[in-house]
């Protein structure tokens, strides 16, 4: 067909509603044919419409228009055919979407359910910002990807411009309501022409189809012990009659005690999330139209979809979603098991019992260690600074773990009770939840000049000043006179420190200069973050390098040196220090910075040059907000084994969710203004070289 189509079955054009598959000789991609029979020379003036709808949409989210083969096709010719050519979406409909759903006997969550509704809000509103509006919103008209989570809204047969409305309008030539579906179809529809133009109709598509993949049924349900179906109004005469049917539905769906349509807070958890869709859902299917968001614009500006659809359109994803989506829980764990033990049986006796013995170890260390270890934080000693960063500290993994490596060997300049080593690793051994905080900030003080009376309380110059300590105690170097500790059993710089080496090379002469320094956090700006241009990462304000210098090797030279950043060792974190200027920041520049953050790094984004390109995943966060004059710290940190975010508040514990979006609106809400962000990679971690560790205690 059209010589560019190959490998066509004709007979699902006839079993499948008119639609079949295809493969693109030109691009090598499978693709989507829809026919249309042209009976009526109306019927091609649709399907050009159609396809120069489809045409002139070029969205993430809206089913991509490859071609349309209509060729010789004359006045006289009623019988021909025409063909729409579009992507392929291999994951089906969202009706095949809910069925596997139901098969599987899974919930919707909450990523999921907020993910899909952003996809198409941010598809509307692209629509509706063109003028056009769909009028036919169902399951049957979103599709669904490979990875089952990205849709695309489709079918756009029935959409109008409005433009092309108001003209109609005038003319009298207006079409009939025929196109619609009448369960999706809002109650209006059939009351007056100008109506049936509104992007409030989408709207009110748009929330029928979210209700039904949070409660994977129909949002009539059953009315009156029966089912909500609408079999019975292909019979009736009047448009008029089933506009007042629909309402009817509509009003009985909200106040009947008859009805039994599930509510979303019935089926789902997390009720502060499924909470705000029940609020906007109500608004969106009000029966009277003026009560709905005017178009998905107004719905774009939701404070439930601003971060997800930001994201969306600076392609990043939102939120991280465990494939595969239709997995039974117990069959996941079937799979789990099965996997291990498979990778059990591969490996040797000798090795198996070994990886069991550092198993139980690590085990029991993570037992020994409570949930919420802190220190001591009694009646005006106001150590919520140094709390949060303790608490972020022992959450880490790597830290932990190799503290745990060292527990059994000594260190150098040890002052007991003052000794910071001894303090930390007092919080792993002992049974108590805290330790005495005086203790830990003598020892601070003795290292630091600027903790003598408490002058400072600020985290990250405690997490720094720590830093450094572990490296005195653990190598018997000053790092003051060392930058760069090339010990292989210190915790500090194997695991939180950059070494990093910067090149500057000239473009004319070719002289090189080398410069060599550990980095132990990045710093930015809250402004320039706050000021970030659409579509600019975060990560660009990380690897900015200042502008190229002047050539000084020789006077003749007038060539400029250009910076190259070049990572040495293995890093297992990335610590960024915030600088706010306002402690008072308003509401409205917090939310656009928390957007603004983004939840992984990859090293190439910040080095021109690294030994191994990996991911870092956000999993700790410090932030302060003032209250009642002072400076107050909190820490927010994920828990890998739970796989959720905890917020850690001094001696209180809170779960928020496992969404990212939940931390966001729980900071923004609170005010919080991150002052320290740790990322952490997510695989296994590199144990220390403990060959050259100390083996005993030597006292200062």
């Amino acid at each position: 067909m059209n010589g560019r189509l190959t490998g066509i079955d004709i007979s699902q054009f006839e079993s499948d509603k008119g639609v079949a598959q295809a493969l693109d000789s030109e691009t090598g991609e499978t693709v989507i044919l829809k026919a249309a029979m042209i009976t009526k020379m109306a019927h091609l003036k649709t399907a050009k419409e159609e396809a120069e709808t489809l045409r002139q949409l070029d969205h993430q989210h809206v089913v991509r228009f490859v071609a349309f083969i209509d060729k010789h096709i004359p006045k006289w010719a009623l019988g021909s055919m025409t063909f729409l050519v579009m992507e392929h979406c291999p994951g089906g409909s969202l009706i095949d979407w809910i069925a596997r759903m139901n098969a599987s006997g899974r919930k919707t969550t909450a990523d999921e359910a907020t993910l899909i509704a952003a996809q198409l809000v941010s598809a509307l509103s692209y629509c509706h910002e063109k003028n056009i509006v769909h009028l036919d919103i169902k399951p049957g008209n979103v599709f669904v990807m490979e990875d089952n989570i990205e849709v695309k809204l489709g079918d756009f047969g029935n959409s109008l411009t409005i433009q092309s409305a108001i003209e109609s309008i005038k003319t009298g030539a207006t079409r009939r309501a025929i196109g619609y579906t009448p369960l999706y179809a809002a109650p209006e529809i059939y009351d007056n022409i100008a109506v049936k133009k509104s992007p409030r109709l989408d709207v009110w598509g748009w929330a029928m189809v979210i209700q039904e993949i949070l409660t994977l049924e129909h949002p009539f349900g059953r009315i009156s012990g029966r089912a909500a179906n609408f079999t019975e109004t292909r019979n009736i005469s009047y448009h008029k009659q089933l506009s007042i049917l629909l309402l009817e539905l509509n009003i009985q769906r909200h106040e009947v005690e008859g009805s039994t349509r599930t509510s979303i807070l019935e089926i789902l958890d997390e009720t502060d999330v499924f909470g705000e869709f029940e609020k906007i859902l109500r608004k969106c299917m009000s029966a009277d139209r003026s009560h709905r968001p005017m178009n998905a614009l107004e719905l774009k500006k939701e404070e439930l979809f601003v971060a997800f659809i930001y994201r969306l359109e600076n392609g990043q994803r939102p939120c991280d979603i465990v494939p595969p989506p239709f997995e039974d829980l117990k069959d996941a764990q079937i799979r789990k098991l099965k996997k291990e033990l498979s990778e059990l049986r591969m490996k040797s006796a000798a090795t198996v019992e070994k990886q069991k013995t550092e198993i139980l170890d690590l085990k029991k260390a993570y037992d020994e260690l409570a949930s919420s270890k802190k220190l001591d934080n009694q009646k005006g000693q106001n150590n919520y600074w140094l709390n949060a960063t303790i608490q972020i500290l022992l959450h880490q993994h790597c830290f932990r773990e190799s503290l745990n490596q060292l527990k059994k060997y000594g260190h150098f300049k040890c002052r007991k009770r003052e000794c910071v080593y001894c303090q930390i690793q007092n919080l792993l051994k002992i049974k108590n939840q805290s330790i005495s905080s005086d203790d830990f900030q003598k020892a601070l003080m003795l290292v630091n000049q600027s903790f003598v009376d408490r002058k400072i309380r600020d985290p990250i110059e405690a997490f720094d000043t720590i830093m450094k300590v572990l490296c005195i105690h653990l190598t018997d170097t000053d790092t003051d006179e060392k930058k760069n500790c090339e010990k292989l059993h210190c915790l500090a710089h194997q695991k939180f420190y950059h070494h990093i080496v910067e090149k500057r090379e000239c473009c004319k002469c070719y002289h090189v200069k080398y410069h060599q320094e550990s980095e132990l956090m990045k710093s930015v700006s809250a402004i320039d973050v706050i000021n970030l241009p659409p579509y600019t990462s975060f990560t660009t304000l990380l690897s900015r390098k200042g502008p190229e210098i002047d050539c000084d090797e020789s006077l003749p030279c007038l060539g400029k040196r250009k910076l190259i950043k070049r990572l040495e060792n293995d890093a297992e974190t990335i610590v960024i220090s915030i600088g706010w200027v306002d402690k008072r920041t308003p509401h409205d520049d917090i939310r656009i910075f928390i957007n603004n953050i983004t939840c992984r790094i990859k090293l190439s984004q910040l080095y021109d040059e690294v030994p191994k390109d990996c991911e870092f995943f956000l999993d700790g966060i410090v932030c302060f907000s003032v209250m009642h004059y002072r400076m107050h710290y909190a820490a927010y940190i994920y828990d890998t084994n739970t796989m959720k975010w905890v917020f850690l508040d001094d001696n209180n514990e809170k779960i928020i969710s496992q969404s990212w979006i939940n931390v966001m609106n729980h900071m923004t809400k609170n005010n919080q203004q991150p002052c320290m962000l740790l990322y952490s990679k997510f695989e296994k971690f590199r144990k220390l070289d403990l060959t050259n560790a100390p083996k005993e205690i030597s006292l200062i």
